[in-house]
């Protein structure tokens, strides 16, 4: 091979060189010429016919030593050797950032998402809770309207039997006035009671609907 293959070759610096041979980047001109001796006998392309690969292994490690044992070639190839190696470790720097980037962005959309169940689940006790208190506050009303029906329809029967009585005792004996028996008395008497009922029934509401607020 040419100076100037060889050179572009040390520049190019596809090939680890050093692996190749398999010596430290710092070995020396006789540790390089004696591990080529034993890498150049194993992958000699007379010792191995079925390998078809042989030859291009076997020019290798010739160009790696002709590269290693030039000084000047030798530092061409250190230099490009190094900044591939710059270069690739860049990358990895590089790539590690990025799935650290995804990995907090893939975090931050989970805490989103799991924020989210837990405000709708949130809302959806909330609306059970008022819900319940309505559906309370309405049993109350009815539970209530039916007391205060049952009030009013006792207090009319009250008021029917004491009508019926009238009927039957001499208005002579006791003034009008007087008596619980008289119509206009039972009329004001069951219009009170009613009035008090319905007065009662509004504070009982209005408690209902402050408790369930």
């Amino acid at each position: 091979m040419s100076s100037d293959a060889h050179r572009q070759l040390a520049a190019g610096a596809e090939h680890d060189f050093y692996a190749l041979l398999g010596v430290p980047s710092d070995a020396d001109e006789k540790t390089i010429k004696r591990e080529y001796r034993k890498s150049s006998l194993k992958y000699h392309p007379d010792q191995n016919p079925d390998d078809p690969d042989a030859a291009t292994k076997f020019q290798l490690l010739s160009d790696a030593r002709d590269i290693l044992l030039d000084s000047t070639l030798r530092a061409v190839y250190d230099n490009a050797r190094r900044a591939q190696e710059q270069k690739q470790r860049q990358h990895e720097l590089l790539d590690s950032r990025r799935r650290q980037m995804k990995e907090d962005l893939e975090s931050r959309e989970k805490g989103f998402k799991r924020k989210q169940e837990e405000e709708l689940i949130t809302e959806a006790k909330i609306r059970r809770m008022r819900e319940e208190g309505e559906r309370r506050r309405k049993e109350l009303n009815a539970r209530r309207m039916k007391e205060a029906t049952e009030a009013e329809t006792q207090i009319l029967q009250q008021a029917g039997a004491a009508h019926a009585v009238k009927e039957t005792v001499s208005t002579s004996r006791v003034p009008s006035t007087l008596k619980p028996t008289d119509p206009d008395y039972m009329r004001n008497y069951m219009r009170r009671t009613l009035d008090r009922l319905r007065a009662t029934q509004r504070k009982r509401d209005l408690e209902a609907q402050r408790i369930t607020k």
